[in-house]
């Protein structure tokens, strides 16, 4: 008897009579049955006999059982249960959704109307503010986790399978124990955040990319990003550029393109702060009201028709040769098109592939270089031209003959240099064409590239938590250490949030601005350009540099900084 068959039948803790087989959770088999003393169907899902072999997999699934148990919400499938079967597997007992699956619905109509889309999305939303308020991320939201069932004309949601959350506090007695390893991968291809197929931490941001593949999923009958090769697939996530709304269905606003583009941003900080605030935006683009129409223009005198086209006899031979000067004219008209498009071939060719304008010119000898192997020098001189033109870096034709010779040590450290202190640590062109390397047939050159695009992965997201501490620090003691903190990531970005800070656009940055009187350094001159009221004298600060002295205190400290940055 398989797996599958050997619970059907049978009654589980005196209680629950197991019938046919559902269908397969993250971890386990899911059943329906019926509770025989409440005459009351419900779920039962049971760990598979391969999980629970290892630990980790049973931790989950009782951290699941946790989680669901604690969740409690209309759009959430409740779990009432938890226990052991007489073999040592465990079951746990959920609120049974007669329904049909999101899934099944796509499947049979394709892409829903916006309104109905909306309603849908709306509670999924919902049901995961409710989870990542108590700290649990999905972790694998698609159309098979999503049942609809009905009320009336409107769709009831229900988000089900929690099997591979991540809970990260000890809200439920976890003791904040973390079940999942470094590197590991947990998801569905289709729909898994960049961070997820990384292998990288994962926070409620990545619920809500998940959120915004099924909203594009929803409005146009077709995921983002599609491909048969996984490996492929989850590379697009990571790299490919974000594919438009309309260019599949045309007719949706534009409003709702900037939403789902934005809730699909390749890094974290890129996307709504919140499930709650995306769902929000969408709901606001959704309901835009179409626009005013136009007013009909002031009336005009009429025009009088054209004459009729009439049949006539042909001209005589005498008039034969006056229709010879509107010949003329047509080959006159024709040779000056032949001539534009011979001028329009070869502009297209002289701005490079996809009609990009040529590169400078040091930034094309330095690939040249790049390309002949000269590595470090052709470094140095590609990074100083991004960094005088930041835009280039989302060129393709400088991404990809930077990707290409990632196998070399040499090329390798050179390039880790580039994104670490220019901005192609941020282009999505160069993390495009990383991706591309990833699914190459030479294992060297795809794991080294996974490397650079997980560090890459990895600095961007010390970078945003530095940038925030910067920007919030709330006293002079906080805004030294994140001085410090921005100093050591060390990035392009850091490194110019740490200029702003002490010139004049340091209030432009921070939330706290009278931070840039008492302790950022803000020069008096500068801070009055900036339009900020500039003291008329010198502000004493309350405890003042006076050398030799005992550790400094915050103020001592900043002013410190202050010398030092001066000195950059």
């Amino acid at each position: 008897m398989s797996e599958d068959d050997r619970l059907v039948g049978t009654l589980v803790a005196d209680r629950y009579r197991v019938g046919r087989k559902l269908g397969e959770g993250g971890m386990g088999l899911v059943y329906l049955a019926v509770h025989e003393s409440l005459r009351k169907q419900v779920a039962l899902k049971v760990l598979g006999s391969m999980a629970r072999l290892a630990p980790e997999s049973v931790a989950r699934f009782e951290r699941e059982a946790i989680a669901t148990a604690n969740l409690k919400h209309p759009n959430i499938a409740e779990a009432t249960d938890f226990g052991q079967l007489p073999d040592g597997g465990l079951y746990l007992v959920m609120e049974y959704v007669e329904g049909t699956s999101l899934r099944a619905v796509l499947a049979e109509q394709g892409k829903l109307p916006p309104a109905r889309a909306l309603a849908i999305l709306q509670q999924v939303g919902a049901a995961l503010s409710t989870a990542h308020a108590r700290d649990v991320v999905h972790r694998d939201l698609k159309p098979d986790n999503v049942i609809l069932t009905s009320s009336g004309a409107s769709d009831v949601v229900k988000v089900i399978d929690f099997g591979i959350a991540k809970i990260r506090s000890t809200t439920f007695g976890g003791g904040g124990t973390g079940l999942t390893t470094a590197g590991s991968v947990f998801g569905t291809p289709d729909y898994m955040s960049p961070e997820q197929v990384m292998g990288q931490a994962v926070d409620a941001r990545a619920d809500q990319y998940a959120l915004g593949v099924l909203a594009f999923e929803l409005l146009t009958g077709k995921p983002p990003f599609k491909s048969d090769d996984v490996s492929q697939l989850m590379m697009m996530h990571v790299g490919a550029p974000i594919p438009s709304t309309r260019e599949v269905t045309p007719e949706l606003p534009a409003e709702i393109d900037a939403v789902i583009t934005r809730m699909l941003g390749k890094l974290p900080d890129e996307r709504f702060a919140s499930v709650e605030e995306a769902i929000q935006a969408l709901t606001r683009a959704i309901e835009v009201p179409p626009p005013a129409a136009i007013p009909p223009s002031p009336p005009t005198a009429p025009i009088a028709p054209a004459p009729p086209i009439l049949e006539t006899t042909l001209p005589s031979p005498v008039h034969t040769a006056k229709p010879k000067r509107p010949l003329v004219l047509a080959a006159a008209i024709g040779a000056a098109v032949v001539l534009a498009a011979i001028v329009i071939i070869a502009v297209l060719v002289m701005r490079g592939p996809s009609g990009q304008s040529p590169l400078p010119p040091e930034l094309a000898a330095a690939l040249a270089d790049w390309n002949d192997g000269k590595y470090e020098p052709a470094g140095a001189a590609i990074g100083k031209a991004i960094l005088a033109s930041p835009e280039l870096a989302e060129r393709d034709d400088v991404g990809r003959p930077l990707a290409a010779p990632v196998a070399d040590e040499t090329a390798r450290r050179a390039l880790t240099k580039l994104l670490e202190t220019t901005a192609l640590g941020r282009s999505h062109a160069m993390a495009s064409a990383l991706a591309d390397v990833a699914v190459a047939d030479d294992p060297k050159r795809r794991d080294v590239a996974l490397v650079l695009l997980r560090e890459r992965q990895d600095l961007l997201s010390k970078e945003q938590a530095a940038r925030t501490r910067l920007r919030d620090a709330e006293t002079c003691e906080a805004l030294d250490g994140a001085k410090a903190s921005a100093t050591d990531v060390a990035t392009s970005a850091t490194k110019r949030d740490l200029e702003r800070v002490t010139t004049g656009e340091c209030k432009s940055l921070l939330r706290v601005t009278s931070l840039c009187d008492t302790c950022a350094g803000a020069p008096v001159k500068a801070a009055s350009r900036s339009g900020a009221a500039a003291p008329t004298t010198a502000q004493p600060k309350p405890a003042p540099p006076a050398p030799p002295a005992p550790p400094p205190s915050p103020d001592n400290a900043h002013g410190k900084a202050h010398g030092k940055g001066k000195g950059k």
